[in-house]
């Protein structure tokens, strides 16, 4: 309700012929307003907003009208004074380093190596999200398909090679592992490479 206040006042500025910025409030409002203190039960996000700035609305008199007659002196509203309005935001960078400052390398990204695991034939596989989440709420056929896990396409496979370094991408032999079924397509024609007996 404060937002929508501070954003209907600037729309509907009406001039008098003294030239003061007007704002018609009930009394009650008006005194309720004087009562805030900065930091009780104020929705602080509600009213942050990147076109204004500290100063601008640190600075704000406005001449409140109650029902009987014009205030003479100028009421600056507490809530402006209480809010940092510079907002910083930062998103999450997950760029590709071309090279480190240690070795002058290409590096990896680490969010790919824990989510994604890539096949010696190129392909990577990840797993299906909310697989463990609220399991006593779901059937059996769709637990089943939570366990199993999924194929990237062609153009993720691709981006998922460059934002690892060419150590990931060769091939690892590794003792009892469980994707070693996996790391060969000898089941199509097209991709077998061993002759049939």
């Amino acid at each position: 309700m404060i937002s929508r206040f501070i954003f209907t006042a600037f729309r509907s500025k009406l001039t008098q012929g003294s030239g003061h910025n007007l704002i018609n409030l009930p009394k009650s409002f008006v005194n309720d307003i004087k009562c805030l203190q900065p930091h009780s039960l104020i929705n602080h996000s509600a009213i942050q907003h990147p076109r204004f700035n500290s100063t601008l609305i640190s600075s704000m008199h406005f001449p409140i009208k109650t029902n009987s007659s014009w205030s003479k002196s100028t009421t600056t509203l507490p809530i402006f004074n209480s809010v940092n309005t510079s907002l910083k935001l930062q998103s999450p960078a997950r760029g590709i380093i071309r090279y480190n400052r240690s070795r002058g390398k290409r590096g990896k990204v680490r969010t790919v190596l824990k989510r994604f695991f890539r096949l010696n034939w190129g392909i990577w596989i990840r797993t299906r999200s909310a697989r463990h989440r609220k399991i006593w709420t779901k059937k059996q056929a769709r637990i089943r398909r939570l366990r199993q896990h999924v194929f990237t396409n062609a153009s993720q496979s691709w981006m998922l090679d460059k934002m690892v370094s060419p150590y990931f991408r060769k091939p690892k032999y590794w003792v009892d592992d469980p994707y070693n079924p996996y790391h060969s397509r000898e089941n199509f024609w097209t991709t077998r490479r061993k002759p049939l007996p």
